[in-house]
């Protein structure tokens, strides 16, 4: 059930309209700059200033790779359902 829901007919299921590449460009730089922002003030006093503005740079990157988001996300489904049964 969980597979079909995912994968009508055995492929990813769309959402809604699809974004325009400048509508993925700005929220990708608005997450980039929250990222920047976020990352040194909760860790800029452990690792440093600098350190911390590189991981968030690093951490943005991360996510803004697909296909690690795909591993992340049945990574999590994978403890979810185990954590579950």
């Amino acid at each position: 059930m969980a597979r079909e829901t995912m994968w009508p007919g055995g492929k990813l299921r769309q959402g809604g309209t699809p974004r325009t590449p400048a509508e993925r460009e700005r929220t990708r730089k608005e997450a980039e700059v929250l990222l920047g922002m976020l990352v040194p003030d909760l860790a800029g006093s452990v690792v440093g200033r600098t350190n911390a503005q590189m991981a968030g740079r690093r951490v943005a990157a991360v996510f803004n790779n697909q296909r690690l988001n795909i591993h992340l996300v049945f990574t999590l489904l994978d403890e979810i359902v185990q954590m579950v049964f």
